[in-house]
């Protein structure tokens, strides 16, 4: 436990930004997952639609320092290549 009044202010920050660092990661999680399963399914036009807003997830979590730059440009990529893939281009 902490003792000092900062380590116990520190604790507390740390929850709240724990919170908001789970919330951000599963949105990613959820629309990657969402415009795979699309992509499985057959469903290109959905897939279509649903890429530039999980770029768009991917891209907030990079600004808020959740996702590494480089891993965010890998995700899009991949996806956006199997999106086009999709489309038989």
């Amino acid at each position: 436990m902490p003792i000092t009044k900062a380590a116990k202010k520190a604790l507390r920050q740390s929850k709240v930004n724990q919170k908001r660092n789970y919330n951000t990661r599963s949105k990613v999680k959820k629309a990657v997952k969402e415009l795979e399963e699309a992509l499985k399914a057959g469903k290109v036009e959905d897939a279509v639609k649903m890429l530039p807003r999980t770029q768009k997830e991917i891209d907030m979590a990079v600004k808020k320092n959740i996702l590494h730059k480089s891993t965010a440009a890998r995700k899009k990529s991949q996806l956006a290549k199997g999106v086009s893939k999709a489309q038989g281009k």
